[in-house]
């Protein structure tokens, strides 16, 4: 099987950047985009395994991404699985909206990875 994609969307450069390198040890190739317009533009195109998304973000907040996945994949097998990440630890799902995890800002790297690779072994015995 190939290396899984992951996109990474957080319109912080730091954020995006640190998680990055949280996931590098993970077989999978890692994609950043900072500008969740371009997020959308590129989950149309690409197909990712894995999306890692941030709640507050410019322009395209990290729940119309959320929506716009669920509507794209509507009916498929093969939507990526969604990480929310948010610097509210009280975040919830908006109605409708379908995540594999929220994890809160800030966490540890061990835990992203975990959940990352958790995920990847999940879709690989679904797919």
């Amino acid at each position: 099987m190939s290396a899984a994609h992951i996109l990474i969307v957080d319109d912080d450069v730091s954020v995006s950047t640190a998680v990055r390198r949280m996931l590098r040890s993970c077989d999978a190739e890692v994609a950043v985009e900072n500008d969740s317009r371009l997020a959308v533009s590129r989950i149309r195109e690409t197909q990712y395994d894995v999306v890692v998304c941030d709640v507050a973000m410019p322009a395209v907040d990290g729940w119309a991404v959320l929506r716009f996945i669920r509507d794209h994949y509507r009916g498929r097998t093969d939507a990526p699985d969604v990480i929310v990440t948010s610097g509210d630890d009280a975040a919830t799902l908006p109605a409708g909206a379908v995540c594999a995890a929220i994890l809160a800002k800030p966490f540890h790297a061990a835990e992203m990875r975990a959940l990352v690779e958790q995920l990847m072994a999940g879709r690989r015995a679904r797919l």
